[in-house]
């Protein structure tokens, strides 16, 4: 496969990969990947996701510093404090929050909500 322009980001950008259902996708996320991005799970499936990549990680020997753990919120989904505090104290590093479409002013404007109701 060719690929131009070439990425910026040495060796390559970074590979998340995102399924939920099998042990064999957490099992891949430390084998090969740089990280894992679950989509529109709830908190405890997620929670549940990292464990099971924190276990590998250790039988592996590979140091969960060097994997990116995001969660891809989806459209309705975590907008409790909660949501975000359990995915948070099971290791996520990061939530992208869903924004809903529409205008400007509604754009900025959910986003005002989210940070006063999440943050």
């Amino acid at each position: 496969v060719r690929c131009f322009p070439k990425p910026v980001q040495k060796p390559h950008p970074p590979v998340l990969l995102g399924a939920i259902g099998s042990q064999r996708v957490y099992k891949r996320v430390v084998e090969w990947g740089d990280g894992w991005m679950p989509a529109g799970y709830p908190p405890d499936v997620v929670a549940d996701g990292i464990s099971a990549i924190r276990q590998y990680a250790a039988e592996a020997g590979r140091d969960m510093a060097t994997i990116d753990l995001t969660v891809f919120a989806g459209p309705g989904k975590y907008t409790a404090r909660e949501d975000i505090a359990e995915v948070g104290q099971a290791g996520a590093n990061r939530v992208i929050l869903w924004l809903k479409p529409g205008d400007l002013e509604g754009t900025l404007e959910h986003l005002e909500g989210c940070a006063r109701d999440l943050l």
